[in-house]
């Protein structure tokens, strides 16, 4: 399995969530019925996007404690998804840390604006050491 490969399917899917502005817990298995993918990604989106439907207020939240002078609401939502996907890797422990910064400053290099990958590096960056501080405490 790639997994790059599957996390670009993932952020697709969590977009597509986004744009249709819902959280349907069909729509694992609809996404999937549309597209075609490995085993293992398929798992891997299946596995991400359940978290995402039963986690996105927890997540969404995590993003917002961490946004610094922009407003939720009017966020860039490819930017959005992308944030989300690393959120959901980071906070169930899915892959390490660094990976998951890594990869997610990668997709947003190819999919979103050119400057998209500076805010998503900060956020994912300010949201570890924001929880490496909690556990300190």
């Amino acid at each position: 399995m790639s997994r790059k490969v599957a996390r670009s399917w993932a952020m697709k899917a969590l977009y597509e969530m986004e744009i249709k502005d819902s959280v349907d817990p069909l729509f694992p298995d609809e996404f999937m019925a549309y597209h075609e993918m490995q085993d293992d990604e398929e798992q891997f989106v299946t596995n991400i996007l359940r978290k995402y439907i039963v986690q996105k207020d927890k997540i969404d939240g995590i993003i917002e404690e961490y946004i610094e002078d922009w407003d939720f609401e009017r966020l860039n939502r490819l930017d959005l998804s992308i944030l989300r996907l690393a959120l959901l890797e980071i906070t169930n422990g899915i892959t390490p840390v660094s990976v998951v910064i890594n990869e997610a400053v990668e997709l947003s290099k190819k999919y979103s604006t050119a400057i998209s990958y500076r805010f998503i590096n900060g956020v994912l960056a300010a949201v570890v050491k924001g929880s490496s501080k909690d556990a300190t405490n």
